[in-house]
């Protein structure tokens, strides 16, 4: 494991856009990142979608291009653990999302386009229907009407 303090120097330098210190710093980091993201997972469904490996890898893709300098390897860790955390809540999302038809093409639909929404013809042709059973029991039609 290397020291705070060597970590620490790393973090800083990669923010100073040194490309040596990121090759460098990149196996150390990770195995920490992968260490919290199990941590994470420890809590989810076992039949998660999501890995911890791959949560990592979206994780450390996205820090990679965060214009920060960086105060210590706490500060960085703290941002990590942040970007996981939001990563699984919009995985979680979209689950949920795609499950309740997200993902369906929505169409509005006019009523002149639906088959059978014309109520008043409806309406009429139920008064015409209505008026021979009234002509046959009109106590019966009575009913039928309430």
């Amino acid at each position: 494991m290397t020291s705070s303090p060597e970590l620490t120097g790393l973090l800083k330098n990669w923010s100073k856009v040194d490309p040596a210190a990121g090759d460098a710093l990149t196996p150390l980091i990770y195995e920490e990142l992968h260490k919290r993201a199990a941590r994470l997972f420890r809590g989810e469904n076992p039949a998660h979608t999501l890995q911890p490996t791959a949560l990592v890898h979206e994780a450390f893709a996205k820090l990679i291009d965060v214009d920060v300098v960086w105060k210590d390897r706490a500060h960085y860790y703290a941002l990590a653990a942040r970007m996981m955390k939001r990563l699984l809540i919009n995985h979680a999302n979209a689950r949920l999302a795609a499950k309740r038809g997200g993902d369906v093409v929505r169409v509005a639909l006019i009523d002149e386009q639906m088959p059978g929404t014309d109520t008043d013809g409806d309406l009429l042709d139920l008064a015409e229907a209505l008026k021979k059973p009234a002509e046959q029991d009109s106590r019966k039609a009575e009913g039928v009407e309430v």
